[in-house]
């Protein structure tokens, strides 16, 4: 037998004696076993309860949730979650675990509800509380209907009902919304409320709409709706929006007051101060003065505010602006309306230069009726804390003061010293000035507001006019040998004149016409309180007297009104008391010898005096002295002083014992220490004595 067959036998030995085994043991009756012990059931509607029981979400290979806890499964499909720990892992990386004393799961597996003590933690430190949250995992949203409180670092917040939307980790608190901010040492930096609150913490905004008040840093701010950017811990407010009926009042700084529609707010990094302000729509802001006093305001359809961490500004622009500066010691009230405004300052000054473009108003005073006013293209100011330094109009410049109207291309006003200075042709012209009294017009024109001092340069001209207010020291008179009612034009290089005397001072070519009078001179002054005039150097005058056009030249020609006299003289003259006969009252004086022809006469003389009537400009005497000469119609005849009287038609012609009178009636010569002799009749006295002409044939007239 070979070894094969000798393993084969052993082998079937083998199996028939297990086979045998089995069967012996499948037919032997078999033992009673005792039955397990029943286990206590946690509810009595449960089909089953499993004790450390976990659910878990798939995404394709990637858990989306895990919860464990005791599980009861009812006979609807539904369960409850004892003590539950759900944890959320998001594909960005975070983490989210939701606790709650009981969560129930709906009989189709997709609808939660959590209870009791519900708080849900983020790995980053968000943490919400409530006591109730439904939840489905057909959406990543948590809705929570009672009230919610949460925390995000040193923020804090609740209200009634909420939902948090944790794919987007957006929370919306849905009423009564309250929101709180603390710095490092728990100080509260932040209350807020409102109707609703949105923290969107991907975006680190929070949204509150609904009648919205917020406080922070003593500052009161409401608005319907606000946006407040928040830092990237989500506890230091770097930005606010405000929308609808936006006002911001108090806190530290130079701000009293905003309000607008619409208004933003950018803050400094650690949230202390505003840095950036934007205001649209009805927009206004008040800035505290200096020493507790009332500061500048400023209005507009919009406002954009750049800011020093002391509420100073630092620049502003504005469109359809109102700048209101208040009254200060010595300061009217003054508002300044534009279309546009760039303005500068510096920390701790606030605004120091403000430049208005368009349609520009400036208003001073603070009745209805304003005290000054101006209007320009442009206005650049010059500011120190409330006080106007320096105002520049451009553009079509216009100021109005009382009486006084100013108009250039270019206007300088300086409120310290109420003075005005006009420079460069506008679109009528040279600059000109404008009150009761005058009008001038000149390249450049320099006047004071309160004195109505002034000085113009540069081909000057000016109109005068008479005025009559009842108070002889205010009146506005023209010389009397001019006609009353007409205005006169004065022209010349320069004008200076002072407005407490009335004194008008034209030099360098100056020239003085109206109708048929014309005076020109190099100098001329005009003395509008008194009613006098001078005019010297090269002095020339045509006037109407007694219907009559004299004519004169002389180095000075001066109206006295109180005397009613017309001076032709060499300068310097002063003047010599009727009737008194002067050796030679004009003695070292320049110039050449007073020129004056008229009414038939030709006369020539040192001093020629021609005293009018009490009214009109009718002549009632001549007086003319030294080196003098007369011809009147074909008579001549020369002498020391000439006396004519207008009312007999008599002359008195006087000379010296050395240097007697002499006159010609045209044939004859006459000569003597006074000669008189007639207007109208061929009749001559010698010293007092009347006499027919001698036969003494005249000498060529002098």
């Amino acid at each position: 037998m070979t070894s094969w067959q000798t393993y084969a036998r052993r082998g079937l030995a083998v199996f028939f004696v297990a086979f045998a085994t089995f069967v012996y043991l499948s037919i032997r009756e078999r033992p009673t076993l005792a039955p397990p012990a029943d286990l206590p059931r946690l509810d009595e509607d449960a089909v089953s309860e499993t004790i450390g029981a976990e659910a878990l979400r798939m995404s394709g290979l990637e858990r989306t949730y895990q919860m464990s806890g005791h599980r009861t499964t009812f006979t609807d499909g539904s369960a409850r979650y004892d003590e539950p720990v759900v944890t959320v892992e998001k594909a960005d990386g975070r983490t989210y675990v939701l606790t709650a004393t009981e969560i129930f799961v709906g009989p189709d597996q997709v609808e939660y509800e959590a209870t009791g003590t519900v708080r849900l933690r983020s790995d980053d430190g968000f943490e919400l509380m409530t006591s109730r949250a439904r939840f489905t995992e057909t959406e990543d949203v948590v809705r929570m209907p009672d009230e919610v409180t949460f925390v995000q670092g040193r923020m804090q917040g609740s209200g009634v009902g909420a939902t948090y939307d944790h794919t987007h980790d957006v929370l919306q608190v849905l009423s009564e919304a309250v929101v709180t901010m603390t710095d490092e040492r728990g100080a509260t930096t932040l209350d807020g409320t409102a109707g609703v609150a949105t923290l969107d913490r991907m975006r680190d905004r929070l949204m509150l709409d609904g009648d919205v008040r917020v406080t922070r840093e003593g500052q009161r701010t409401r608005a319907n709706q606000a946006v407040a950017q928040l830092s990237s811990e989500e506890d230091v407010v770097t930005g606010l929006e405000l929308r609808g009926d936006a006002h911001v009042e108090g806190g530290a700084g130079g701000i009293e007051s905003m309000a607008a529609r619409d208004i933003d707010l950018d803050y400094t990094d650690d949230g202390t101060s505003i840095e950036h302000a934007l205001l649209a729509v009805g927009a206004s802001i008040a800035l505290a003065g200096s020493n507790g006093s009332e500061g500048l305001r400023l209005a507009g359809e919009k406002l954009d505010l750049a800011l020093a961490p002391d509420g100073s500004i630092l620049s502003a622009t504005g469109e359809a602006v109102e700048l209101g500066l208040p009254a200060g010691e010595d300061a009217p009230v003054r508002r300044i309306r534009a279309d546009e405004l760039v303005a500068s300052g510096q920390e701790g000054r606030g605004l120091t230069a403000a430049v208005f473009r368009r349609d520009v108003a400036y208003l001073e005073g603070s009745g209805p009726v304003p005290d000054r006013e101006a209007s320009a293209r442009q206005l650049t100011l010059g500011l120190h804390d409330t006080e106007v330094e320096r105002a520049g109009f451009e553009g079509a410049a216009r100021f109005e003061s009382g009486g006084l109207t100013a108009e250039a291309q270019t206007l300088e006003y300086d409120p310290r010293v109420n003075r005005l200075r006009l420079d460069g042709p506008d679109g009528l012209g040279d600059p000109r000035v404008t009150d009761e009294q005058k009008r001038v017009q000149a390249r450049a024109i320099e006047v004071a507001i309160d004195t109505q001092d002034l000085t113009a340069s540069g081909d000057v001209r000016t109109l005068l006019r008479a005025t009559s207010s009842g108070d002889a020291e205010a009146d506005g008179r023209l010389p009397g040998l001019l006609e009353a009612g007409d205005p006169v034009s004065v022209n010349a290089a320069r004008l200076v004149y002072t407005g407490n005397t009335g004194r008008a001072v034209y030099s360098g070519q100056a020239a003085l016409w109206q109708d048929t009078t014309t005076i020109r001179a190099d100098d001329i002054v005009v003395d509008r309180r008194r009613g006098d005039l001078v005019a010297t150097g090269s002095a020339y005058a045509l006037m109407t007297l007694d219907e009559d056009v004299w004519e004169g030249e002389a180095d000075e020609i001066r109206y006295d009104e109180a005397a009613r006299v017309v001076t032709y003289s060499r300068a310097p003259a002063e003047p010599t008391s009727t009737g008194d006969v002067p050796g030679d009252p004009l003695a070292g004086a320049r110039g050449p010898v007073a020129h004056l022809r008229g009414g038939g006469r030709d006369l020539r003389a040192r001093r020629i005096d021609v005293v009018l009537a009490d009214t009109g400009t009718g002549v009632a005497r001549l007086e003319a002295y030294t080196d003098l000469a007369i011809v009147v119609d074909e008579r001549w005849g020369h002498g020391v002083r000439l006396t004519y009287d207008a009312a007999d038609g008599r002359y008195d012609l006087s000379g010296t014992p050395a240097a007697p009178a002499v006159f010609c009636d045209g044939s004859r010569e006459s000569d003597g220490g006074t000669l008189t002799f007639y207007e109208s009749t061929d009749r001559i006295a010698v010293d007092g004595q009347t006499r027919r002409s001698s036969n003494r044939p005249c000498t060529p007239a002098p």
